[in-house]
């Protein structure tokens, strides 16, 4: 046994032998590959690894950085410029002025006109020897003084902290800079050892201080680079989470950024910060996070992810994010493997895991073909709805059966159109936990009526007691005659938020002369008290008689609410009240389309309905994904399947 066991020994320790000797020179063979690429510029990278050569650690954190610098640059274009100068116009100087001297057909052709002439400044020939060993220098003197580096170990210090650069920014010696501003900061916040603790309180300071502005319309710049997010806090979560790089990186947090290509829920792209824990553990964070921007072991955001990949700065081939991105959804769902069923697909395509989302098939990862009907998905996240898909150039066409991973089991949703159920739909998308709220923040409120306009004979007319989980929903007031005003009011201590409001007598409706925002009386020991409209426009009045169920008017004070004329004296026995929603309840009078999964033949139709109440009634094959089109409006859908006689959709906040 003790002979066997020695074998065993002697085995595992030939088999790190050989590995150690691989990897050595597989790092070597990568580093000449780069000094080659370096063309005249090598000399310089030379330059960097004499400097060090005294120096063990920092020596190989050079070579970490050199050696994987192959494909690194800045992408370059004079147009960067001009949007970058119109961005910080439109925000910061003019607020706003400037940015209706632009159309948005100049800004479409500077888009088009970057993308078509951009060209990548390659690092290997273009950086020097001095803005190198500045960075490896001043990363490791800031690193020594962290009270946690003893947890960490040189690899993880060249992955986590080292790099100079997070993407296609412009090359710029950014970490001192940071340093010097950020250092005072945390020293005034936090003084002790516990790494959590610290970059907590300088997460929750970025979210209170910075005052990011979040704008869509850039995702499709090139990333701005730390001297334009140090002075100019504007972008997508991309950029937030490029700053946050900056500012942990500067003061020795290990801080990178995970995404995911597309969400299995909304039809866009996310990306966040993750920390690094002492124990080896992942902290997932967002200093722009409006409900918890700190940093916790707990965080969790709830949004569904499919897949999640971490920026890197090692290039890897292999990963179907990018080269410079890696898969962790491990880290968040643990290692998994589960066999998929799919359909033959040609040589030339390329079979992938798919979501839908957006109205089409999106690929977020290779599936790992093991024959001519199974195929392998690798470490997912479970209760997501997936779909195998082949991928041929541009063109993504469904590739099977759509499935979902529940208590550890594959299920496929293959449509049984011999059995019919009946499906009664109340949406077309996922009522997520937000938008829940926002139905639901006018219970408790109340409709009260009056004959004079100071309503000093003012009745309660109907109180909001049932918790609102609707859009339409129809009271019936408490009236012994007639009244001239009404005043929609909310629960004590919030603002009004309405959808819409309509009142009836026998059937028809009752006209209103006029509408105006109800401003109560405002405590002097409290002169504000006011609410912040979400949107322009959105405390508006007429908002809420418009008979546009996604706009809503929101009182600008707490308290507030809507003040209606109707110019005489009316009689009413029904209220439609339409809390703020998304607009993605069934809408009567509408047309709808409902449509199953087919596999390989994709969408097939089950007709076209006109919605004549807030529900649709379909007859579905058993066991059938499902999509509801409305076709006279909104963007809005998702897929869903029916369990228990309710749609079950891709949702934020199941986990």
């Amino acid at each position: 046994m003790s002979h066997n066991f020695n074998k065993f020994i002697f085995k595992i320790c030939l088999c790190i032998s050989v590995y150690c000797l691989y990897s050595c020179n597989s790092d070597i063979a990568l580093l000449e590959e780069s000094l080659t690429l370096a063309g005249d510029n090598r000399h310089e990278l030379e330059k960097v690894l004499r400097h060090f050569q005294d120096s063990p650690d920092k020596l190989y954190a050079a070579k970490y950085l050199i050696r994987n610098m192959s494909s690194h640059g800045s992408k370059e274009c004079p147009r960067i410029d001009s949007v970058k100068s119109y961005i910080v116009h439109k925000y910061e100087m003019d607020k706003g002025s400037r940015a209706d001297t632009i159309s948005k057909y100049i800004l479409s052709e500077w888009r088009k006109e970057i993308e078509l002439t951009s060209k990548i400044e390659s690092d290997l020939t273009n950086i020097s020897a001095e803005y190198l060993i500045d960075n490896i220098d001043f990363a490791f003197e800031v690193w020594e003084k962290t009270p946690w580096k003893g947890y960490y170990s040189l690899e993880e210090f060249c992955e986590w902290i080292l790099p100079y650069r997070i993407d296609n920014e412009p090359l710029q010696n950014w970490r001192r800079e940071y340093y010097s501003i950020y250092r005072p900061v945390l020293d005034s916040l936090y003084s002790g050892d516990d790494i959590i603790k610290a970059a907590d309180a300088l997460s929750r300071y970025l979210g209170e201080h910075s005052g990011f502005k979040l704008d869509m319309s850039y995702g499709w710049m090139p990333h701005f680079g730390a001297e334009f997010l140090k002075d100019h806090r504007i972008g997508t979560c991309r950029d937030i989470t490029d700053h946050a790089v900056y500012v942990f990186r500067s003061l020795g947090f290990p801080v990178a950024t995970d995404k995911y290509l597309t969400s299995p829920v909304h039809p866009s792209n996310h990306s966040w910060n993750v920390l690094l824990n002492t124990d080896g553990r992942i902290i997932p964070f967002s200093y722009t996070d409006g409900t918890d921007n700190g940093v916790a072991l707990s965080n969790d955001d709830l949004r569904m992810k499919g897949k999640v990949y971490r920026m890197t700065y090692p290039s890897n081939r292999d990963c179907f994010a990018g080269r410079f991105h890696r898969d962790v959804t491990s880290d968040y769902f643990g290692h998994n493997n589960y066999e998929v069923e799919y359909a033959g697909v040609d040589k030339d395509v390329i079979l992938c895991l798919g979501v839908f989302s957006g109205r089409k098939y999106v690929p977020v990862d290779i599936l790992s073909v093991k024959s001519s009907k199974l195929a392998e998905a690798n470490d997912i996240e479970p209760n997501v709805i997936y779909h195998p898909v082949s991928l041929s150039g541009i063109k993504i066409t469904p590739a099977g059966y759509p499935f979902i991973v529940q208590n550890g089991k594959v299920r496929t949703f293959t449509p049984d159109i011999g059995k019919m159920k009946e499906a009664r739909l109340t949406r077309k998308f996922p009522l997520h936990l937000y938008m829940k709220r926002n139905i639901r923040a006018m219970t408790g409120g109340r409709i009260v009526g009056a004959m004079n306009k100071d309503f000093s004979d003012g009745v309660t007319v109907y109180t909001i007691e049932d918790s609102i989980r609707k859009a339409l929903n129809f009271y019936s007031p408490v009236m012994d005659g007639k009244v001239r005003y009404l005043r929609v009011l909310p629960p004590e201590g919030i603002c009004a938020e309405v959808g819409e409001i309509e009142c009836y007598y026998k059937g028809e409706k009752v006209p209103i002369k006029s509408i105006c925002e109800y401003v109560p009386r405002v405590k002097e020991e409290d002169p504000l008290n006011s609410g912040t409209a979400d949107e322009e426009g959105s405390h508006s009045p007429d908002i809420a008689i418009d008979n546009e169920w996604y706009t809503y008017f929101r009182s600008v004070y707490k308290n507030g609410g809507l003040e209606i004329d109707f110019g005489k004296p009316v009689r009413m026995d029904n209220i439609l009240f339409v809390p703020r929603n998304d607009d993605n309840f069934i809408h009567p009078g509408d047309s709808y389309e409902l449509f199953y999964q087919a596999g390989v033949k994709g969408w097939i139709s089950l007709g076209v309905k006109v919605a004549s109440s807030d529900s649709l009634t379909y007859d579905v094959p058993e066991n059938a994904l499902l999509l509801l089109k409305d076709l006279s409006r909104g963007k809005e859908e998702q897929v869903f399947y029916m369990r228990e006689g309710l749609q079950v959709f891709n949702k934020d906040g199941d986990r």
